[in-house]
């Protein structure tokens, strides 16, 4: 299966009838906000860069609720230039892994990658190979969209496109 998510372009019409969303705040007491902020700081201190998935089974709703809060990034004029991919087709799956790896191999043998990189990298013995994106569960793929289509069909340049992209990422 694969699952698809694109925020809609939003209509003139629904930016005339909802131009604003009003913040819902509710500032807490220091000793809460700093409670959570040791909490989240604790939580993302704990994170590591890996190579190595587990192949456990993960229920679509939990990636189609983890896109769609990384669809509520800030983005250029409110454009969201961006669309999310999900797959956990076992053959789209292997298809990511030979073209990613079609094109590290570009990065380390086809001289992409300069000597102070590959020495950067040689430390933490990567390569070309990616067997862990066959062995994720899911692969979710961001892509940026430079341009956008209106309701009537006429392109629409987006804004800030790289920058949106890395908020959402």
């Amino acid at each position: 299966m694969t699952y698809h998510y694109e925020h809609p372009y939003p209509s003139d019409e629904a930016l005339e009838r909802y131009p604003f969303v009003p913040l819902q705040f509710e500032r807490l007491a220091d000793d809460e906000m700093l409670r959570r902020a040791q909490a989240f700081y604790e939580t993302v201190a704990a994170r590591r860069s890996v190579r190595s998935l587990s192949d456990d089974p993960v229920p679509q709703r939990l990636i189609e609720l983890a896109v769609a809060a990384a669809a509520t990034a800030p983005s250029g004029a409110h454009q969201q230039p961006w669309r999310f991919v999900a797959t956990d087709d076992i053959e789209v799956k292997r298809q990511i892994r030979h073209a990613a790896e079609a094109e590290e191999r570009l990065n380390y043998e086809g001289g992409r990658m300069n000597d102070e990189w590959q020495s950067s990298l040689a430390r933490l013995g990567t390569d070309a190979h990616k067997e862990y994106l066959e062995a994720a569960p899911w692969l979710v793929v961001l892509f940026e969209e430079r341009f956008g289509v209106a309701p009537d069909g006429s392109r629409v340049h987006n804004y800030y496109v790289k920058e949106s992209v890395g908020i959402a990422a």
